[in-house]
């Protein structure tokens, strides 16, 4: 029998974290008696504490990936600082047992007058490396990074998306024990989001602790063993990713008014899927999905019932021809449960010329109940149909899906199965 040692990097008891009004430091007290003077309502607001973090109390293990939700301004950010050493908390007491690296803020850590090259060396020497070790490390940074030029220009011209390049792909190479990401992840292309996901999977492969920020609940369920939920400063909930998930979505929906829901349900559906999937290179691209009525008219609203065409827009950039399989599946997301319906015929292989062509399947909805449903299309490489390399390319959610009926529906959930039922009289023996 083999005993795996479990070793505890991170532990937070009690933790609270207090920001001061600005009016208790020096400047902050000159602008607060100026500002007061003409708006007297804002010396009862600048004079209030702000407790960002009420009592904590966190353990995460070596190996361990760890998500944190919870709406703008619940504290995931301030306790991801905390656990960075960014700042420090103002009671009780933390532990953290290696080298943290990551993504807190975008202009965390870089100096605007600094290139890039530069900012990588300064970096380095805050996370502990000399500088013989990042020397060594700036051709694989610099290739990740993928920012050209820019790489050896003042970080003040850079974009956000660049900031992110740089930022991650010195974190990942810093070796770290604990990878931080917080939610400026979402600023980077979907192509470049990609490749740091695959990066992140492989250094949990590794073994690295990994703690996730994110309103993207399906990619933290995807990436995380556990989630905490945060409200208002405080844990709510810790545990299972999935339980915790459900449990934040479902809180959300519920303080929904109803117009706000069917806003919601749209919204969610995009955070989640990060649209595009595949690369530039790919020697076929999607380009246009649509969906007809009966009568070959663009249409997203549909009767229980009915049939629907879907017609998908193919670029072949090869100067050959290519095989592909079509896979499509249906997203339902009620009250914060994500529901999926898979569809796809992997006997039917398709040979695309070179230039644009069309592909189009039909399927009924006499099973589907009333709600808004989101298209997902994916192209992929025949005879390999669990492979996740086999995919070409796909988009999450890139059709709305409408399905209406007319009399009143009791049943809940995705779909409404065609039951045939009897009494029968049992005769006693």
């Amino acid at each position: 029998m083999v005993f795996h040692r479990i070793i505890m990097m991170i532990e937070l008891k009690n933790v609270s974290k207090c920001f001061l009004p600005r009016s208790t430091k020096t400047l902050g007290k000159i602008r607060h008696s100026i500002l007061a003077t003409h708006d007297p309502l804002r010396k009862e607001s600048d004079s209030r504490e702000v407790w960002a973090l009420r009592h904590i109390n966190l353990t995460v293990n070596r190996g361990e990936s760890l998500g944190l939700v919870g709406s703008n301004g619940c504290g995931k950010s301030t306790l991801l600082r905390l656990i960075a050493g960014i700042t420090h908390p103002t009671s009780g007491t933390m532990h953290v047992n290696g080298r943290v690296a990551g993504l807190i803020e975008l202009t965390a850590g870089f100096h605007e007058d600094l290139s890039g090259i530069e900012n990588v060396y300064l970096n380095g020497a805050a996370l502990g490396m000399n500088r013989e070790k990042v020397t060594a490390l700036i051709p694989a940074i610099k290739e990740f990074a993928e920012i050209g030029h820019f790489f050896y220009e003042p970080v003040r011209v850079y974009s956000a998306g660049m900031l992110l390049r740089l930022g991650f792909a010195l974190a990942i190479h810093a070796n770290p024990d604990i990878l931080v990401v917080d939610e400026a992840l979402a600023v980077g292309d979907v192509r470049f989001q990609n490749k740091c996901l695959e990066r992140i999977r492989k250094m949990q492969a590794d073994g690295i602790t990994l703690l996730f920020v994110s309103h993207a609940s399906e990619l933290v369920e995807s990436i995380c063993d556990t989630a905490a939920w945060i409200q208002d400063g405080e844990i709510r909930q810790q545990g299972k990713a999935s339980d915790v998930l459900d449990a934040y979505n479902s809180d959300i929906f519920k303080r929904l008014s109803m117009s706000e829901r069917q806003e919601y349900n749209h919204l969610i559906s995009g955070l989640m899927s990060g649209g595009r999937f595949g690369h530039e290179s790919a020697p076929l691209r999607i380009r246009n999905v649509r969906m007809l009525n009966t009568h070959g008219e663009t249409c997203h609203l549909f009767h229980a019932g009915a049939t629907i065409r879907v017609v998908v827009s193919i670029s072949n950039n090869m100067m050959t021809v290519c095989d592909c399989i079509l896979a499509w599946s249906l997203n339902l997301i009620r009250e914060g449960a994500v529901c999926k319906a898979f569809s796809s015929d992997m006997n039917v292989v398709y040979t695309v010329s070179t230039g644009e062509s069309q592909v189009s399947f039909e399927f009924a909805t006499d099973c589907l109940l009333a709600d808004n449903y989101y298209l997902n299309i994916g192209l992929m490489r025949p005879g390999q149909p669990n492979d996740p390399e086999a995919m070409i390319d796909s988009y999450m959610n890139i059709v709305r899906l409408q399905i209406e009926n007319d009399g009143i529906q009791t049943e809940r959930g995705m779909i409404s199965l065609p039951v045939r039922s009897q009494c029968t009289r049992v005769k006693e023996k």
